[in-house]
């Protein structure tokens, strides 16, 4: 398995670990919209990963990965697109917090410091979503990728 998709499995699986964070659930490359049922949910996907560079012939690659966290939130008619997403952030963040030993374990290093984009749904009106963008350092074998 490559490296890059035991990040994806470890992320999502402590994300989808009790208690629920959202009742839409944790999704790997889910695009929208938020079906009508759910106030909330989280898409995982990685944007981007560049190595830094190598150290030397057969030396590890270390990889900067940028994992995006769409949250997306419903909004009712009393409240505003952007503030139900802002609960779905914090719940993950303080998840990806409490996780960086598990993470680290598994050989991830990631910084808790994101970059946040906020949008809204073009097609429904009522679905906001901050993107929070992770940097994630791993290491791989520069012969297997793994």
């Amino acid at each position: 398995m490559l490296s890059h998709q035991l990040l994806m499995d470890t992320l999502i699986a402590e994300l989808s670990a009790a208690p629920m964070l959202v009742d839409g659930g944790i999704s790997r490359q889910r695009a929208r919209p938020l079906p009508e049922v759910f106030t909330g949910a989280i898409n995982v996907r990685i944007l981007r990963s560049d190595p830094e560079p190598l150290a030397g012939i057969g030396a590890p690659i270390t990889w900067s990965t940028r994992v995006a966290f769409e949250c997306i939130g419903r909004a009712s008619s009393s409240t505003a697109p952007d503030e139900v997403a802002a609960p779905v952030f914090e719940a993950l963040h303080l998840r990806l917090a409490s996780s960086v030993v598990a993470l680290a374990a598994a050989g991830f290093e990631l910084d808790l410091s994101p970059t946040l984009q906020w949008d809204q749904d073009e097609q429904e009106d009522r679905i906001g979503a901050i993107v929070a963008i992770y940097n994630v350092r791993h290491s791989t074998s520069p012969y297997t990728m793994t």
